[in-house]
């Protein structure tokens, strides 16, 4: 079974201003137009905050809604929880893949408004690594980094036995028991196949022949190491996955 990614999705909305008066407590105008920015919304692990975005029209203006202070009394529901679930100011979770319906009520507007939100499935290993240890060693952190696509490319930097960093490209695959094999470039097979573990913060690559384990944490690949390794380098068999 593929690993799936659980995140949190804010709802974020627009609300109107309030009605000018000489009370110290301005009344809420009543709503004039209430709707999703989409009717369907589709998030990945890929986007682990989107906002969806309601705009609520009153007779003066239209801006963005305060969901702590609510003043337009906003409940929230959807329909499958198997799906995802609400609270109460519209935070969104994710349960497990799916598609679910997300309403949103107020008393000053007569009918609910509803948006689709599809959560697809997610292979936690995709995103951008550093290696933090290598067999136990911690000598090569910061020295090598990894990025595997959702379309199954792979991109290895690694400055290890030469000057600056060298850059690897290729072609991944996951399969059965979440083993990883790939291809180089320049057609070179990886050194080994491995056993992927990953979860939103640590991913774990054991080769299934040699043993070596290799143990990555998610960050962000600096852009000079990127602007740095611009060479193309062929798989020499040194290469550290």
């Amino acid at each position: 079974m593929k690993s799936k990614l659980k995140y949190l999705m804010i709802a974020c909305l627009a609300w109107g201003a309030f009605g000018c008066g000489s009370s110290d407590e301005e009344p809420v105008l009543l709503i004039e137009s209430l709707r999703f920015e989409q009717s369907a919304y589709t998030e990945s692990g890929e986007s682990l905050t989107p906002r969806l975005l309601i705009r609520i029209v009153t007779q003066t203006q239209e801006s963005v809604y305060d969901a702590d202070e609510n003043p337009y009394s906003m409940t929230w529901s959807v329909s499958d929880p198997s799906v995802a679930s609400v609270s109460a100011t519209g935070v969104v979770t994710c349960v497990a893949p799916g598609t679910t319906t997300l309403t949103v009520r107020t008393p000053l507007y007569p009918t609910p408004v509803t948006t689709s939100i599809t959560f697809e499935e997610i292979d936690l290993w995709v995103g951008e690594w550093g290696l933090a240890s290598w067999s136990g060693d911690a000598a090569l952190a910061g020295k090598v980094y990894l990025e595997l696509t959702r379309e199954k490319r792979f991109t290895l930097y690694q400055h290890v036995d030469q000057l600056g960093f060298a850059r690897f490209t290729g072609d991944y695959a996951v399969g059965a028991g979440n083993l990883l094999t790939g291809t180089y470039t320049d057609g070179t097979p990886l050194g080994d196949s491995y056993a992927v573990e990953a979860d939103k913060e640590r991913m774990t690559l054991t080769g299934t022949a040699a043993g070596a384990v290799s143990v990555y944490e998610r960050t962000t690949i600096p852009d000079w190491v990127k602007q740095e390794a611009t060479l193309p380098a062929v798989a020499r068999g040194a290469s550290i996955l």
